[in-house]
Formats: C-alpha cells, sequence, structure tokens
C-alpha cells in the first residue's frame, strides 16, 4: 500500500456567484455545444446529453446520476459553477440518464422488468463504443456511484479515474432511511427518494434547496420510472452494505493516495452547495488521469481516481 498523504481540501473558498460573473459563465456554457444521443442497449434505451466535443488524447468526463433525479437535478449546479469552466472548455462532458429517467421520459407500463445496477453497468460499455470514447473520468452518485464501481471492476482499461460520492452505505442518509425502514412505517417512493437524499433535520429545516428538489420529485410526471429505478437501488440490500468489498477487489499497487479531512458526515444538501471543492477534487482526478495514476479517499468515503 502507498504512503497516505494528507491533503487539506476545504470548502471555505465555497461563496456565493457573484450574479453578474453567473451571467457571464451562462453565456459562455451556451457556446459549448450540446448534444443528446438516444443510445440502444440490451437493457434499454439510454439518454446521454453531450457538451462539449472529444478532445485527442483526453479522457471524456461521464456521470451517472442518482435515484430520484435526472443529470441535470444531479449534476447541474457542479458544472454550472464557475470553477467548472476551464474543465468544460477542455473536456468532453457526458451525462448518462438511467433508462426511463430523463426529461420528457414516456412512462413504463406495469409490470415492466427494470434493470439492476449490475446490469445499468454493463450499459456503459455501449455508450462508450457509440461515442468512440476509449477512456473515461467516471463521476457517480449514489446509485450511480455504485453503477460505475461495478463498471470499474469489469471495464478497469478505460477508467483513468473516479469520483464516487455517497458510495458509502453507513453515510447519515442512508441511515436515516434504513431505520425509517425498519420501524416499519409506510411511505411513499418520492418520501422515501427524500429520505435517501437528505436526512432528517435537513428535511425539517425545509430550506430553498430541500423544497426545491422535494416539489420537483413529488411533482415528477414519471414517478412510476423513478420507482423502479428506485427498487433496483433498494434490492441492493445488505449487498450495498459490502461497498468496501467492491473497494478492495481494486488492485491498489499501481496508485498513489491522497486523504482530505473535508467530507465527514457531508449531506446531499451540503454536497451541492460547495462546487469549489468538488471541483478542485475533479481537477486532482484529471491531473491523477493525465499524468500518473492516484487515488483520492474521503473519510469513510472510498473515492477512487486513477487507473485500477
Amino acid at each position: 500500500m502507498s504512503e497516505l498523504q494528507e491533503v487539506q481540501i476545504t470548502d471555505d473558498n465555497a461563496l456565493p456567484q457573484d450574479p453578474l460573473k453567473a451571467a457571464e459563465l451562462a453565456a459562455k456554457l451556451m457556446q459549448v455545444q450540446e448534444q443528446k444521443h438516444c443510445i440502444e442497449t440490451p437493457y434499454g434505451m439510454v439518454t446521454v446529453t453531450i457538451q462539449g466535443s472529444p478532445k485527442p488524447k483526453r479522457p471524456a468526463i461521464v456521470t451517472f446520476h442518482d435515484v430520484g433525479m435526472d443529470h441535470k437535478m444531479c449534476f447541474e449546479t457542479l458544472f454550472n459553477n464557475e470553477d467548472m469552466y476551464e474543465i468544460v472548455k477542455n473536456f468532453v462532458v457526458c451525462h448518462i440518464d438511467a433508462p426511463g429517467q430523463e426529461e420528457g421520459a414516456a412512462v413504463y407500463p406495469v409490470g415492466y422488468q427494470y434493470p439492476s445496477l449490475d446490469q445499468l453497468a454493463e450499459t456503459i460499455p455501449c455508450v462508450l463504443q457509440y461515442l468512440n470514447f476509449p477512456s473515461i473520468i467516471g463521476i457517480g452518485v449514489g446509485a450511480g456511484a455504485y453503477v460505475f464501481a461495478r463498471y470499474t471492476l469489469t471495464h478497469p482499461n478505460t477508467v483513468e479515474g473516479l469520483v464516487l460520492l455517497n458510495i458509502d452505505p453507513n453515510a447519515k442518509g442512508w441511515m436515516d432511511w434504513a431505520a425509517h425502514k425498519l420501524t416499519g412505517l409506510t411511505s411513499s417512493i418520492p418520501e422515501m427518494i427524500l429520505s435517501h437524499l437528505f436526512s432528517t433535520e435537513e428535511l425539517s429545516g425545509n430550506t430553498d434547496i430541500v423544497r426545491q428538489y422535494k416539489s420537483a420529485i413529488l411533482s415528477s410526471p414519471i414517478v412510476s420510472n423513478n420507482q423502479l429505478y428506485w427498487n433496483s437501488y433498494n434490492s441492493l440490500g445488505n449487498s450495498l452494505k459490502h461497498s468496501n468489498t467492491l473497494y478492495r477487489e481494486w488492485d491498489t499497487s499501481p496508485t498513489s493516495w491522497i486523504r482530505s479531512a473535508i467530507w465527514g458526515e457531508v449531506s446531499f444538501e451540503e454536497l451541492i452547495n460547495i462546487p469549489h471543492p468538488l471541483s478542485l477534487l475533479l481537477v486532482l482526478c484529471i491531473l491523477a488521469a493525465t499524468s500518473h495514476p492516484a487515488s483520492v479517499q474521503f473519510d469513510g468515503l472510498p473515492m477512487i481516481t486513477g487507473k485500477c
């Protein structure tokens, strides 16, 4: 095991964007070409959104979102932050929407057999082959983090780096949901998804961000589709508690280690409010992928980057 290096990454610089700068950034981002593709896979049609164009000898940045949302809800705040402009300008970004989770998706019929998360991991090769992406840096959140972890175990040579968020089943939001489930109380699918994304305290506080996501999830026209994705995630059951086993399956011998003290118990609300350190993490990942392999791990939350 390589020597552990301590790197301090804090959210001290995570200040609100100036409205004028935000407008200028929005204008710049509109100049970045965006394309949508519907890609057929053995497990259903997958919608991908491409920002920018492929750059020679540079990996594509590919994202996979969490349950209860599409790629916009999950990643728009991050990629629209001013700190991310240079990354978006210099790397092609590909957002994968899980089947039936994209905006405007048709509602699946009753009894539709939705793919498992392991099967969703096998849709990624179809996307990469269709788009001719030889290598990627993956960013996954929650269920999407599991999908990328599973994909990397079976296709390690295509992955230059990974940023996996909230893959830890011991995270506060997950434990709140599990405790609620054990009480035997019945909840609607939107309520369970919200309990997965936010802690009890956050839901009680009912901040602007919580209200924004609650409104979007409760009013979703494809809530039955959201339920199918949720069921696939929920069906992992105790196997999700072995996320450390997933981690141990990687060959870490060619990696160096960076450990940060910032994460601890970071909630979903805090996560989407600190784009600066998250973009810094992505920069570290890109530097590692384009120079030498590296691994990043936050306290209690394995976040792997580098050749596996």
